[in-house]
């Protein structure tokens, strides 16, 4: 209210010397004092305006104002979330590069011990197979000895038996029945001991 006063003043002392410089002018002229209402008038209704644009104007512009405050406070709250979120999801994205530079290098160790195991297994089922080849090739080689020697061991009983077929004769057969007999009756004369 003091304001609104103090602005009537202003105006009135700022339009008091047009008002007096405009009186001298009509007196001069003889013009009539109806420019000095007319001019009073002026200030009465721009002193009405001015008082009802503070005491109305003053309170919505406030209002006005408190909302547009209220806006901006809400809307450098939802910008500070809105920061957040996103350093939030930026260090995220930043742990995602690390943790698939580490799925990475996981992947890469397993596949070599995956990788290493094979070889392994692989070269214990090689020495595997060749222990069991050689097994094989001994036993088999042991198999064909024995049948080696038997055949051998034939073949000797078959020459022995052709060459004394050759040297037999009826004479030759009587002497060797009669010191197989004669060999029988002396093993049975000695005493048979048990030990």
């Amino acid at each position: 209210m003091r304001k609104l006063a103090c602005l009537i003043l202003g105006l009135g002392l700022c339009l008091a010397p047009l008002a007096l410089a405009q009186e001298e002018h009509e007196e001069h002229k003889g013009a009539e004092p109806s420019m000095v209402w007319k001019w009073a008038n002026y200030v009465i209704l721009a002193g009405l305006v001015v008082y009802v644009a503070v005491k109305k104007g003053g309170p919505f512009f406030n209002e006005r104002a408190a909302e547009i405050r209220k806006g901006i406070d809400e809307a450098d709250k939802i910008k500070a979330d809105s920061n957040a979120k996103i350093a939030a999801i930026n260090s995220k994205l930043g742990r995602l590069d690390a943790e698939i530079v580490s799925m990475r290098e996981a992947a890469a160790v397993e596949r070599r011990a995956a990788e290493q195991r094979l070889k392994d297994e692989t070269q214990r089922e090689i020495e595997r197979i060749r222990l069991h080849a050689e097994s094989e090739i001994e036993t088999a080689g042991k198999s064909e000895r024995v049948a080696l020697q038997r055949y051998v061991a034939q073949l000797a009983l078959d020459l022995a038996e052709t060459k004394v077929r050759a040297r037999m004769n009826p004479g030759t057969e009587d002497a060797l029945v009669q010191a197989f007999v004669h060999g029988l009756g002396a093993s049975q004369a000695r005493p048979q001991t048990h030990n």
